[in-house]
């Protein structure tokens, strides 16, 4: 593999570790005999909120790596979609179903089937359903930078920096 993406895992790997931090940090605050000793530690998570950190970090590397991936193939967008599908639907479906699980398990409630159904796509949201987990809102916004990347590849525009530009800061009109 080179040696550039070994350095995005990298990277990858650092966001995963802000991102559990935050929701770890998260739980010990609202533990009331562990926050009277460290309103510190508190003030300085809720400042800095290194979460966003890890999740604004994962953003900006699928920024790079899925047009890069499209790009420096001669994939076709099916193939595409089939690997973004089996890359990300079976650990999210496992996910959704650990949580759906727990919420039953701690709190003997289930969501709404339609609720469960519409979290099965990962477009929950813009469906106008809640999220079984909080998270799952950046798989959401994942999902439509895939499509948008998908729309500008086969329109042979990925590689115009000018087009990329203009379409970033949403005034790209053939879209």
């Amino acid at each position: 593999m080179n040696s550039r993406l070994l350095n995005l895992d990298a990277l990858r790997g650092l966001a995963a570790i802000l991102v559990v931090w935050q929701h770890s940090s998260e739980v010990f605050i609202r533990n009331s005999s562990i926050a009277q000793h460290g309103t510190e530690l508190a003030e300085f998570v809720n400042q800095l909120d290194f979460g966003r950190i890890g999740v604004i970090c994962f953003f900006l590397i699928s920024g790079f790596v899925i047009p890069f991936s499209l790009s420096s193939t001669q994939s076709s967008l099916k193939n595409f979609a089939i690997r973004r599908f089996f890359r990300l639907y079976p650990a999210y479906w496992t996910s959704l179903f650990m949580a759906l699980g727990l919420t039953w398990l701690i709190s003997d409630w289930m969501y709404p089937a339609a609720t469960i159904a519409a979290n099965t796509t990962m477009l929950q949201g813009l469906m106008g359903f809640d999220n079984v987990q909080g998270l799952y809102w950046t798989l959401t916004v994942e999902l439509i930078f895939y499509c948008l990347c998908a729309l500008i590849f086969a329109k042979r525009q990925l590689a115009n920096p000018l087009v990329l530009l203009l379409f970033c800061w949403g005034d790209y009109p053939y879209l």
